[in-house]
């Protein structure tokens, strides 16, 4: 038996240890999946992982998952909680509308699946009325199981796309004292481009700001330790939000190799939210936007690979709230999508957690190692049935505390 263990602390000698027996553990960032390890837990910390275990050693664990696999917490790159993936029209307006007491079961539920889905983190990108980041700051405490960041609202240029989600400058103040003298949120969200057109395959939009606009307000945004995501489709769009500062690229449908190059180079994560495209392909079966759909999917299938192979940081995103797109169910979806952009299973799985952690600035989530908090989701059975299996897991664990 092999092991990696903490370095001796008083915490950690005063905590009482329990141990987990593990059939398959994946570490989240990106390495082969272990067999027969023993995990140590005291204070809702990781205390040590102990490889290639003997089967006396794992029947004398005191919690048996030797026939599972566990992964650590998952976390969504991408999401607007204050919606769900419904798909009827008038529930949709309803939601979009909603004042925030309607909004707080909305938001609870939606939040209630995540959990249920092994999912410990999640990235809100804005609704029309902030009631996810109020929803946060209102209603979950401290020790909240599933952990929100909430940009409140997206900023998109006057007659532009993003109403939905968001709002426009002070005509008087421009992009940057906007963001100033508005109500911040734990990040900044500003939205570069139109949507993906289902007409017409490849269509491109153009910027929504201005190269100066972006990059005034990527210095103040960065000034306030906060972190900037652009939801940008399309070449200059893109280019121009990379050469801004952003801090991720959200969707980059049709943003070409330069820019992926671009942003293997800066180390600029991408959440490529190609679940989101393809839920469109059953919503509009039989329409002819359908097929246009489709041609997306592949596309941006197409940019994952290419993305891998130059070394692009792939963070997990759902865009979950979108249409067919559902809380928790979504993460399952996109880790399929990445895998058939042809993503080992383990390289998916640290997209989904070490990366997206790192993004939002969890640095002790993400990955299964020593020192970080115990927070891990157990699948039933081997790692060949991932992630379907996500969809009931065996077990979710928060700081060591079985919860679901």
């Amino acid at each position: 038996m092999s092991s990696i263990l903490k370095d001796p602390c008083k915490k950690a000698e005063k905590k009482p240890v329990r141990t987990v027996a593990v059939g398959w553990l994946i570490d989240g960032k990106g390495s082969p999946a272990l067999r027969n390890s023993i995990m140590e837990i005291a204070g809702g910390d990781i205390l040590a992982i102990h490889r290639e275990c003997g089967p006396a050693e794992l029947a004398r664990a005191d919690v048996d998952f030797s026939s599972c696999t566990l992964l650590p917490g998952l976390c969504d790159g991408h999401v607007h909680l204050g919606l769900s993936g419904i798909e009827d029209g008038d529930s949709r307006k309803r939601q979009l509308s909603a004042s925030f007491q309607e909004a707080r079961e909305t938001i609870a539920n939606n939040l209630k699946d995540h959990l249920a889905h092994g999912i410990a983190a999640v990235r809100d990108g804005g609704d029309r009325e902030g009631h996810a980041l109020q929803f946060k700051r209102n209603c979950l405490g401290s020790n909240s199981l599933v952990q929100v960041l909430a940009a409140g609202h997206a900023w998109h240029a006057p007659g532009r796309y993003g109403a939905m989600i968001g709002r426009t400058p002070l005509k008087e103040k421009g992009l940057t004292d906007s963001i100033r003298y508005h109500e911040r949120g734990d990040l900044i969200k500003i939205i570069n481009s139109g949507p993906n057109s289902l007409s017409v395959f490849g269509k491109e939009t153009s910027p929504q700001f201005s190269l100066e606009d972006l990059r005034k307000a990527a210095v103040y945004v960065h000034s306030m330790g906060l972190k900037l995501m652009v939801h940008a489709n399309g070449r200059l769009p893109v280019k121009w939000a990379l050469e801004a500062g952003c801090d991720s690229i959200e969707h980059g449908y049709f943003m070409g190799k330069e820019n992926l190059e671009r942003m293997a180079e800066k180390r600029i994560p991408w959440v490529p939210t190609v679940f989101a495209m393809k839920s469109l392909c059953t919503v509009l079966r039989g329409a002819p936007e359908a097929e246009t759909a489709a041609r997306n999917v592949e596309h941006q299938l197409e940019q994952i690979r290419f993305a891998a192979q130059c070394g692009v940081v792939v963070a997990l995103g759902t865009d979950s709230g979108s249409l067919g797109v559902h809380h928790g169910k979504g993460v399952i979806e996109e880790l399929q999508l990445l895998m058939t952009a042809g993503m080992r299973l383990e390289e998916a799985v640290q997209c989904a957690t070490s990366r997206v952690a790192g993004l939002l600035g969890l640095g002790n989530l993400g990955s299964l190692d020593v020192g970080n908090r115990a927070v891990f989701v157990v699948a039933q059975g081997d790692p060949g049935q991932l992630p379907g299996s996500l969809n009931s897991p065996e077990a979710v664990f928060v700081d060591g505390i079985p919860v679901m």
